[in-house]
């Protein structure tokens, strides 16, 4: 009988703690930063995801990589922003796709990818097959050296701090806010400009948020492009400020430091 019930509590808290495989996972590198006379900035996203699936006891999925190079600050739209190859339109994309043949091993999976369908208008890299092996640790999907995780809701103490930073830069602050990110060199320019645009703007009254990408890693040099990667979570935020007479839109880099928010960088 103690056998037994040894037994039946070992079942229970195996099944208790299992991690399951199947779902969607999400990996999200910022590759950098690309500058383009006169003031044309831009990101360079790399977007990974798996979606798994079981049904009658066979496992297959789909995996999909996004690059994604999108313009911040209303500067960055303008005719006059000539953006060099692969990527000429302001906002590139090269999106892949694969349909996975997928094996469980133990408490493993062993994937084959097989090349599906792509859209976008750059041709990066080429779609071609490939085979690797995947499992759960601490509740991240591990393939290789990329973790992947759930995808969630931004986190809100990081829209907050994007809050109370556009508060202290409109409300008196903006030197100080400028020193934070370290951009002490251009401060008194960029403020003046703020100032200018307070003139026939009209009072600032909030800000309301269009997207969140939340990533993972940065490239060792940042904000220089590299393929040397480095882990660093961070939320790259579009949102449209609101003044009494006009909106403006506007970009933000905020990253996660011992716990707490930063924004590191701010296009607006």
């Amino acid at each position: 009988m103690k056998h037994l019930l040894l037994s039946a509590l070992v079942l229970l808290c195996t099944a208790a703690t299992a991690q399951p495989l199947t779902g969607d996972w999400k990996q999200v590198d910022l590759r950098g930063i690309e500058n383009t006379p006169p003031a044309c900035v831009r990101l360079w996203f790399e977007e990974r995801s798996y979606a798994l699936q079981k049904q009658n006891d066979q496992m297959y999925g789909v995996y999909a990589n996004l690059h994604r190079i999108t313009p911040v600050g209303a500067p960055s739209f303008q005719p006059n922003c000539k953006y060099p190859p692969p990527a000429t339109k302001p906002l590139s994309l090269q999106t892949r796709m694969w349909n996975l043949a997928v094996r469980p091993d133990g408490n493993r999976l062993r994937i084959a990818a097989e090349p599906g369908i792509g859209s976008g208008d750059m041709n990066l890299y080429k779609t071609e097959a490939f085979n690797t092996v995947v499992s759960v640790r601490n509740g991240l999907l591990v393939d290789g050296d990329l973790l992947f995780r759930r995808p969630s809701t931004a986190s809100a103490a990081a829209r907050q701090k994007l809050e109370e930073t556009i508060n202290r830069l409109e409300g008196g602050g903006c030197l100080e806010v400028m020193a934070s990110m370290g951009r002490s060199d251009i401060a008194e320019q960029a403020c003046d400009l703020r100032r200018r645009i307070g003139q026939y703007a009209g009072r600032y009254t909030g800000l309301s948020v269009i997207s969140a990408l939340e990533f993972d890693r940065i490239p060792e040099k940042f904000p220089m492009l590299s393929t040397a990667m480095k882990n660093q979570r961070g939320i790259h935020y579009s949102f449209n400020g609101q003044y009494e007479r006009q909106t403006i839109p506007g970009d933000a880099l905020v990253f996660e430091e011992g716990g707490s928010w930063r924004v590191a960088f701010l296009w607006f």
